[in-house]
């Protein structure tokens, strides 16, 4: 079995506490390729399938919908996490 590796080639930058924009690094310094240790790789295709059973149980449309009232993508962002959260900035 090949060993697996994790890729860092893009950056997210959070934008007025509001938007998330994804681009690529800087510089091709900033771009990785990091040895992933079988435990780790196990977990995180674990993760992975309690997130596709999330979008079976709640359905497509209400994942369109966190999308929307989150401003950004849910890709890799566990369901049960999905709730609005306070700004930092404000007290």
């Amino acid at each position: 079995m090949e060993n697996a590796t994790i890729v860092f080639a893009n950056t997210r930058t959070m934008m007025g506490n509001r938007y998330v924009v994804e681009k690529d690094t800087k510089a091709l310094a900033g771009e990785r390729d990091l040895p992933l240790p079988a435990l780790v790789l196990g977990a995180l295709k674990a993760f992975r399938a309690l997130q596709d059973q999330e979008r079976l149980a709640l359905g497509e449309a209400l994942m369109e919908l966190l999308e929307l009232l989150l401003g950004g993508t849910l890709e890799g962002f566990p369901v049960s996490h999905a709730e609005p959260r306070a700004d930092p900035h404000t007290r």
